[in-house]
């Protein structure tokens, strides 16, 4: 019981730090350089932080004690190549790409042109951009270099895939792209996976197509650029000008009718007439005030991941079964410890500790094993994965019923029985609830197939309206 209480008391620790780190947006951050300057944050938006944690060493394998034995033998996902931590220190200084930049302009000209009052507005000059480099996999577009961003403005967004972040952040980035790009706005979505599945070409191609976005796409696998530019979440921004410096940083969502001000500025600068074009002005969307409680059973519920290497680090501990945390890499039967509590997650039946998800372990004829979980939210979405070519459902209930169809998210199903269904035939992001007001509710997640496969939950407290 001790250590439980001692587990559960950093959990909550964790989550206490991880909001006030998703409140300020961590300032500590480094862009290339001069990095105080550079902060550009909305003190009420989230991200999504790049986890590094070591691989945990996988327990060996349990005998069941009990039947019937699962059928699934299949070993762990094998670790990805970990994300690197982000710098603590700047990086030695860069030069500017070595292509012939356009001119910059008379100092006449970039007089002409007032500087928005924007917090993380750096100076022409002050600050070169590191080329982006490791960059393969390119979608939408023919591979980039340095000398294609001469004379244009150029955003760089980190992102990937799977995040509930960077999708909210999109319908921006493709408005921006939609009324600048003809003026000399190039925006690269620099794609770092968070997951062993994003690294897959074929899986961020149908995600940028689904998704609706146009503008060029390439694949950061190693984390080259990444850690060229210190990025430490997902979703991070860098504008550059047309002489190869960064003017411009921020991280996380919002801030958009600011960014949008930026793009304007340093395209006037270069001597674009954007008269024509009307600014987006307004105001960034709000959460629900009441998900920043100090209670936390009425805080926003935080990120919660299935696989072991999240879970046996500090920050992690997303599931209330004290057996999980001696099962990495294994197969064990769980028992519902019968308590819901907000921010974690329960377990009944057999199931895989896989380094990176949570994975069903047998075949079943009923809906004998669930994964539970209580939330406060008004959106709820699962990261699941598949293999390519293959498909499987789960069933999911809220309150013990069918998800209501004024709560379901736009993935949920029904079958000839009523019951709320999730067809899983990619790996990808799934929207199970989605519901006007914000709430407290509990779900069960019911696999029959070996093959159901949980990364992580994600949550969310828009007005219903704006997601």
């Amino acid at each position: 019981m001790t250590i439980r209480l001692a587990r559960y008391a950093l959990a909550l620790l964790a989550l206490l730090v991880v909001s006030s780190a998703c409140a300020s947006e961590d300032t500590t951050d480094a862009a290339p350089q001069q990095t105080a300057v550079m902060v550009s944050a909305d003190p009420t938006q989230p991200t999504t932080p790049a986890p590094a944690p070591p691989t945990p060493t996988a327990a060996p394998a349990h005998t069941p004690t009990s039947t019937p034995a699962p059928t699934s033998t299949r070993p762990p996902t094998p670790a990805p190549t970990q994300p690197p931590a982000p710098a603590l220190s700047p990086s030695p200084t860069h030069t500017p790409p070595t292509s012939t930049p356009a001119a910059s302009p008379s100092p006449a000209a970039a007089a002409a042109v007032a500087p928005p009052d924007v917090i993380g507005l750096v100076g022409a000059g002050e600050i070169p951009a590191p080329a982006p480099a490791g960059l393969d996999g390119w979608i939408n577009s023919d591979p980039l270099d340095v000398e294609d961003f001469a004379g244009k403005a150029v955003l760089l967004d980190f992102w990937t895939y799977t995040c509930i972040n960077c999708i909210r952040t999109l319908p921006y980035l493709k408005e921006w792209h939609d009324k600048y790009s003809e003026e000399g706005l190039l925006i690269i979505g620099v794609h770092t996976p968070e997951f062993l599945f994003e690294r897959e070409w074929a899986n961020v191609a149908a995600a940028t197509a689904e998704l609706g976005i146009e503008y060029p796409v390439a694949q950061d696998n190693d984390y080259t650029t990444w850690l060229a530019y210190k990025v430490g979440a997902w979703p991070t921004k860098y504008i550059m000008d047309g002489s190869g410096f960064v003017r411009y940083y921020h991280r996380g969502e919002g801030a958009y009718a600011e960014t949008e001000k930026v793009i304007r500025y340093i395209l006037e600068e270069m001597g674009r007439d954007l008269s024509h074009i009307d600014p987006n002005t307004d105001p960034d969307p709000e959460r629900d005030a009441g998900t920043r409680s100090t209670d936390p059973e009425t805080f926003l519920t935080r990120e919660l991941y299935g696989g072991a290497r999240r879970n046996i680090t500090f920050g992690g501990a997303y599931i209330l079964n004290e057996s999980y945390y001696d099962s990495a890499g294994a197969v064990a039967e769980y028992s519902d410890p019968g308590e819901r509590r907000n921010h974690f997650m329960a377990l009944q039946g057999w199931w895989l500790a896989g380094d990176e998800s949570l994975d069903h372990a047998r075949t079943t004829d009923e809906y004998e094993d669930y994964i539970a979980l209580k939330f406060f939210a008004n959106e709820v979405n699962a990261v699941m994965g598949v293999e390519a070519g293959e498909t499987y459902e789960f069933r999911v209930t809220m309150d013990g019923q069918p998800i209501p169809n004024h709560a379901a998210g736009a993935d949920i199903t029904f079958d000839e029985n009523g019951d709320s269904i999730v067809q899983v035939d990619s790996a990808r992001m799934y929207r199970l609830v989605r519901q006007a007001e914000v709430g407290s509710g509990e779900l069960e997640l019911s696999p029959k197939d070996e093959r159901f496969s949980l990364f992580a939950f994600t949550f969310g407290s828009y007005p219903m309206e704006e997601n």
